[in-house]
């Protein structure tokens, strides 16, 4: 572990007591590519089971289906002025996005010979539980390795600090093997309105956590691994960051799952409290922060 370049950057940072800690999830305590690749695949295996093998075959790799719904939560944030629509939920947004799966797979079989009465309520219900079978499989997370165990050190070296998840994705935490006991609490996009970079989120993180006297954003630090979302985002609002960039990425406003680059995002002059590589490495770049 780089505990000497840790301490150095913590140094810099400058030693204070924080009460409240903020974590993103995505590709900071787990595999994001592995975990919807299970998730897809749980999807597309459903849907073979259900006889709409060309639709399985179709739509059989994760990447055909990601930019379809990408799109169109970029179409509703691009129009969201004109016609409000909750581009910031992943849920919403993939499950209209399997919508037109439903209205594919009726149109297909509308060519057959094989149509039969009802089957636009028999589609639904096919397009509704396989959503609910991805959603299962979104919630086994493929953990990085000591992740949940690395949390729980925090936790027993700091008991005072509260523990929440910030995260634009939509993983719901009660459903996540080895999750219980890890967060106090939760503010994804979906409960805020908004989504990261969006100062909104952060401050009603901050709310969230119900401390008294009120947490302050000097108080806060923010675990991450998007450069925007996890470091100039909470950055933005006063909270000092952690940002966990394990493949040597520059500072840049490229989306690291996306891979999109966000032009209306200036990050030049923006950079983290600390860098760690590697999860594990929390504990000691909290030492150094704090000590």
């Amino acid at each position: 572990m780089c505990v000497v370049s840790l301490a150095a950057s913590a140094a810099a940072a400058g030693a204070f007591r924080a009460r409240l800690l903020l974590f993103d999830l995505d590709d900071t305590l787990w595999h994001t590519v592995a975990t919807l690749d299970g998730a897809h695949k749980a999807w597309v295996e459903y849907i073979k089971d259900k006889g709409f093998v060309d639709v399985a075959e179709r739509y059989g790799d994760r990447k055909t289906m990601q930019p379809l719904v990408e799109g169109l939560k970029e179409e509703w944030k691009a129009g969201y002025e004109s016609d409000p629509k909750p581009y910031w939920d992943y849920t919403v947004v993939r499950k209209v996005r399997a919508g037109g799966v439903t209205a594919y797979l009726i149109r297909k079989l509308l060519s057959g010979s094989s149509v039969k009465q009802g089957l636009g309520e028999e589609m639904d219900k096919i397009v509704e539980d396989s959503f609910e079978v991805w959603v299962k499989h979104r919630s086994n997370v493929a953990w990085f390795e000591d992740a949940p165990d690395t949390l729980l050190r925090v936790r027993q070296r700091w008991p005072h600090l509260l523990f929440g998840a910030c995260s634009n994705g939509n993983v719901d935490l009660d459903r996540v093997p080895r999750a219980e006991g890890l967060f106090d609490f939760t503010m994804s996009a979906i409960e805020a309105g908004v989504s990261k970079p969006e100062a909104a989120i952060y401050e009603k993180a901050m709310a969230a956590a119900g401390l008294t006297p009120a947490v302050t954003a000097e108080e806060t630090i923010f675990i991450g691994d998007d450069f925007v979302n996890d470091v100039y985002g909470p950055g933005q609002v006063g909270i000092r960051t952690v940002w966990l960039n394990a493949d040597g990425r520059p500072r840049d406003n490229v989306c690291t799952f996306t891979g999109k680059v966000r032009a209306e995002v200036d990050v030049s002059e923006v950079k983290e409290d600390v860098v760690i590589t590697d999860i594990r490495q929390l504990p000691d770049a909290l030492e150094g922060m704090m000590s």
